[in-house]
């Protein structure tokens, strides 16, 4: 019996074992028969720019991961015959020859050949009408749970659109601290004899950034809003004793407006990616998207081609900000100094070859500790080098 994966970048219909506490048995979500199908990712927007298209196979759970789709031919063309021909950079991975656009009064198709010999078609796909972020923004709140925290919100202008369904990814980046940062540090230069050394470090270790990039399915419709308008809509809410605000924090918001047709496969899409639903009576096997088989009408085809506007709009804020010179959140740090050698154990060599501490300063009695009593002072790595949450390089875009 071969379990099913479905390879898409927003979790697309991800189930994993499943062990029922209530139960002596285990019971494990599977499909009688696996059937390969392809799964198509494409947004093309109205940007001017390299347009991208990823092509891979569904997989089994035996499986590592997705096996891309090589040496296809790609292409998409307009109701004007325009033809646009993308290239292969990577297994799978195809860029449009040139850089081009999404136009509004124009229809769009993707087609694909396999080197198989198999053929796909999208039907036509229009761009929605643009609508822009008019405010991206901050604040602090306390939300319905009683949580303290800041919610990044959205406004939008329609811009005479009539555009009615969005949805949302976003990049944040964050500012770390090495609070017990020092010029120097550990080595073990030999075990036998044990020769510790104070060295100066090779990099920089007090200050890096973290970037993480949105993974759920983020979407809003104005159904209800006065005048059709995104107003105050909460994109993320980020707990105040996160770590990530407590320097300085950055975030880009990308809005894509939808078609209604769109709207409702992504929809359908976020539903199936849901734990909560995994056991209800709707089969996850296949969600009807856009594209199919010129070939085979009944060969199931996974994902949608779609034609979408975008705007993004990046924010950044510090701490004091918001919450001026209340106090910040901290990581735990507690300063230790390990014997280098006792009751044949080796506290001191072993942390530094494990990587788990790092040096902060020579031990002159300045802070108490307990237990073992060495010649240096150690803090946890995460407490002396930022290298271990984040990267040192700073990002293009950021500013202080």
């Amino acid at each position: 019996m071969k379990k099913i994966k479905i390879n898409l970048t927003y979790s697309l219909l991800f189930i994993g074992a499943l062990f029922l506490t209530s139960c002596v048995e285990e019971f494990e979500i599977s499909t009688d028969t696996y059937e390969q199908a392809l799964v198509v990712e494409a947004v093309i927007t109205d940007e001017l720019k390299y347009q991208h298209i990823k092509l891979s196979n569904t997989y089994t759970f035996e499986e590592e991961d997705a096996s891309p789709v090589e040496n296809a031919t790609v292409k998409i063309i307009d109701d004007l015959d325009n033809e646009y021909p993308f290239e292969e950079i990577e297994p799978g991975n195809y860029v449009s020859s040139n850089v081009f656009m999404a136009e509004l009064d124009r229809a769009y198709k993707l087609s694909i050949q396999t080197n198989s010999g198999k053929s796909y078609l999208s039907d036509a796909t229009a761009l929605p009408q643009n609508t822009s972020i008019s405010n991206f923004y901050a604040e602090p709140i306390t939300n319905e749970e009683g949580e303290e925290g800041v919610a990044i919100k959205i406004d939008a202008d329609q811009n005479n659109s009539n555009t009615r369904y969005y949805r949302y990814e976003y990049e944040e980046t964050y500012k770390i601290i090495a609070p017990y940062w020092s010029p120097s540090d550990l080595v073990l230069v030999s075990r036998d004899p044990i020769v510790i050394e104070v060295v100066p470090r090779e990099q920089d270790e007090e200050i890096c950034y973290k970037t993480n990039v949105s993974r759920d399915i983020i979407l809003e419709n104005t159904i209800n809003y006065p005048n059709h308008e995104v107003a105050d809509y909460q994109l993320r809410f980020i707990n105040k004793k996160d770590l990530m605000i407590a320097h300085r924090y950055s975030i880009l918001v990308r809005q894509y407006q939808q078609s209604l047709e769109a709207h409702t496969y992504y929809k359908t899409l976020k539903k199936f990616s849901d734990r909560a639903n995994v056991f209800s009576q709707i089969q996850t096997g296949n969600i009807n998207g856009n594209i199919y088989s010129v070939n085979d009408e009944n060969e199931k085809v996974v994902g949608y081609f779609e034609i979408a506007g975008i705007d993004s709009k990046r924010i950044f804020f510090n701490w004091e900000d918001l919450y001026g010179f209340e106090p910040k959140p901290e990581l735990d740090c507690e300063i230790t100094a390990p014997a280098i050698f006792i009751d044949f154990r080796t506290p001191l060599p072993d942390a530094i070859e494990a990587g788990t501490v790092r040096f902060f300063d020579y031990n002159t009695g300045l802070y108490p500790v307990e237990g073992f009593q060495g010649p240096y002072y150690v803090v946890p790595a995460d407490c002396g080098d930022c290298t271990t949450q984040g990267s040192n390089v700073v990002p293009d875009f950021w500013v202080e």
